[in-house]
């Protein structure tokens, strides 16, 4: 794992902090997250992905954001879209679409 997927998960996982029973696991070349056993989230290199469904989906077209290719695959995981920069930087933000992305996975 390269140093700057590194800072980029820790940053995560202090946005993240605040909800409970969260944890990080490695995952192809990044870090899957993980809600108790359901896993809602993937780091790949500095890009946050969560699970979305229909409903949340928009939200992240509406952003423009795409959804995530397994590296070395290229094979398109569709329920798990990019998380806008903009959302990331917003702690109370952040933690409210993660929510909702565990909300998915249940």
């Amino acid at each position: 794992m390269n140093l700057r997927t590194k800072i980029f998960k820790d940053l995560i996982e202090e946005q993240l902090a605040s909800i409970p029973d969260i944890t990080f696991r490695r995952l192809f070349s990044g870090f899957g997250i993980y809600s108790g056993e359901a896993i809602f989230g993937l780091i790949h290199g500095e890009k946050l992905y969560f699970h979305t469904e229909d409903e949340s989906r928009t939200r992240y077209k509406k952003c423009g954001s795409t959804f995530f290719i397994a590296p070395g695959s290229n094979k398109p995981l569709k329920n798990y879209y990019e998380v806008p920069p903009s959302i990331i930087e917003q702690r109370k933000e952040l933690v409210a679409w993660a929510l909702t992305a565990i909300a998915t996975r249940k």
